[in-house]
């Protein structure tokens, strides 16, 4: 077995007792069959370290013990119950052990990242997917809601194509919640059998990528969510933009994603006679930008409409009346939760904006009418 953080370990065992007990202490037992493991040890060891689950069976073990805290408690636990910090903290805590836990094969020991043929659906929360509302009564159905294509799609597929025999750079750009890491996962299925993904982001973006570079094979996609992370280093922006012209590497991917402010930071020129603290770095991604729009266009909509017949978290989103699609599927746990965790005075404004609401007035209201 590879030698794996201590502390990260006793973090995830930790983490996963408080989840335990948050939950009732329900019997193990009784977990395990809601989570369809394999028997109640398995639990039992994840919890006293002596192994480390897959993805796929963490994300059954935690969705079966956050149904069993009462929906008015959840807000205090935080990122207890956050999908995509579990598999953060599953894969800081090392690789998993042999009795019957396995994480994605990585192939030898030069190999980086994993299989994308052997990821499950749940590991998306890994690279940055934000976890969807839950719809009160709906039976089970897959981790991701629904996905519905849109332009860029058809973008990425393109780039995607061309991966298949070059190197290639492309990096999705749209606020917070519009999407981006969602459509570059969806597009890792157009890529053929052998590919796999690495995606460095422990203890430091910057410090995984340099510890990793030197095992680089091609068919890889090399996952950079938040970009800038990586390239604000001039050194790394010039090891990326040297891998793109290496024929060694071919067929390679680098898959980016990046919020607009940042991204045009990083993009624009300085003025003149200022300091260019990123020329590399600009020089790299020209020509290189997916645009990812905030909102739905009513092709767009079309298409939800015809999706949503088959997940009820995209009907919820029609009853809205809204074309910010992405941000209410993504942003309503963290603003139910916020909410949640408000003091009296800020629920009190917030009422007031709702009543007011319900009364027929605009949705946007001017910020003296709330004070």
């Amino acid at each position: 077995m590879t030698n794996v953080d201590d502390d990260a370990r006793e973090f995830f065992a930790t983490q996963l007792k408080r989840l335990w007990e948050a939950a009732g202490r329900p019997k193990l037992a009784a977990v395990s069959d809601a989570a369809a493991l394999s028997g109640p040890q398995r639990i039992s060891d994840w919890m006293n370290r002596r192994h480390i689950p897959d993805a796929q069976s963490l994300a059954r073990l935690v969705k079966a013990l956050v149904q069993r805290i009462k929906p008015e408690r959840r807000p205090s636990y935080g990122n207890l119950l956050d999908a995509s910090m579990w598999q953060q903290w599953r894969m800081a805590a090392g690789k998993p052990g042999r009795h019957g836990e396995s994480e994605p094969s990585r192939g030898g020991d030069t190999e980086l990242g994993w299989l994308l043929s052997e990821l499950a659906e749940s590991f998306a929360f890994s690279l940055g997917i934000h976890p969807a509302i839950e719809v009160p009564g709906m039976p089970d159905t897959s981790p991701l809601p629904a996905y519905v294509r849109r332009p860029h799609d058809d973008e990425l597929d393109d780039a995607v194509r061309c991966a298949s025999e070059q190197n290639v750079l492309r990096v999705l750009v749209g606020e917070s919640t519009s999407g981006k890491t969602r459509a570059g996962w969806e597009a890792l299925d157009k890529l053929p059998a052998g590919w796999r993904l690495w995606h460095p982001i422990s203890p430091t973006p910057i410090e995984a990528f340099d510890a990793g570079l030197g095992s680089l094979c091609p068919k890889t996609v090399i996952w950079l969510d938040e970009i800038y992370e990586y390239v604000s280093s001039e050194r790394v922006a010039a090891q990326l933009f040297d891998l793109l012209r290496n024929p060694t590497y071919v067929p390679l991917l680098i898959l980016g994603t990046a919020r607009i402010a940042p991204w045009e930071s990083l993009v624009s020129e300085p003025p003149n006679g200022a300091l260019d603290p990123h020329p590399r770095a600009r020089a790299l991604v020209r020509g290189t930008e997916i645009t990812v729009p905030g909102a739905f266009l009513p092709d767009d909509l079309a298409a939800l409409r015809r999706a949503s017949t088959a997940d009820g978290r995209l009907r919820l989103v029609l009853d809205q009346d809204t074309s910010e699609v992405t941000q209410f599927l993504a942003g309503t746990p963290e603003l139910l939760r916020r909410y949640a965790r408000a003091p009296a005075e800020a629920k009190a404004v917030i009422h007031a904006a709702m009543d007011t609401y319900r009364l027929g007035m605009a949705r946007l209201l001017p910020e003296p009418f709330l004070h």
